[in-house]
């Protein structure tokens, strides 16, 4: 599967501009901004948990599918098993719910804004990622329908 020059671009944009948040949010250094009682540390750390949890195993259902970049590599067919069953970007998901737990620890205002930027950033490019996942699967568009975007059942 072959993808335009500017295509390829705003692909490699997208993930630049996501390591950097990423990066944020887990360099950020620890604040005091809010309150952390034990069971809110052990919350957010299963938050992480699960985050790396649901990455690998969406990982291992898209297998040969599996690319840094937000374009189709025309490997394998459209994955609607495992994680995909429920929603279409389990990975985003993951990395929401992972950065989430981070900035929750960091106890910082700016950690939290970073992770806030990276699910703006998400639901951005999935948009724009769908976009080819339409032209390059058929049958996205019903499985778009009735399949959630990062939660099932939502959106």
């Amino acid at each position: 599967m072959t993808h335009s020059p500017r295509d390829r671009t705003v692909a490699y944009a997208f993930v630049a501009i996501q390591a950097a948040l990423i990066a944020g949010v887990v360099l950020v250094p620890e604040r005091s901004d809010w309150p952390l009682p034990p069971i809110a540390h052990a919350a957010a750390w299963m938050l992480i948990a699960l985050a790396g949890a649901l990455g690998l195993w969406a990982a291992k259902w898209l297998g040969a599918g599996l690319t840094a970049l937000p374009l189709p590599n025309g490997r394998v067919e459209l994955v609607t098993h495992g994680p995909y069953r429920w929603v279409r970007h389990p990975m985003y998901s993951a990395v929401m719910v992972g950065m989430a737990g981070v900035a929750w620890m960091a106890r910082s205002v700016v950690a939290a804004v970073l992770a806030g930027a990276l699910i703006v950033l998400f639901a951005g490019k999935s948009r724009w990622e769908e976009r080819h996942l339409v032209a390059g699967f058929p049958g996205y568009d019903q499985y778009r329908e009735t399949t959630g975007r990062f939660v099932p059942g939502v959106g």
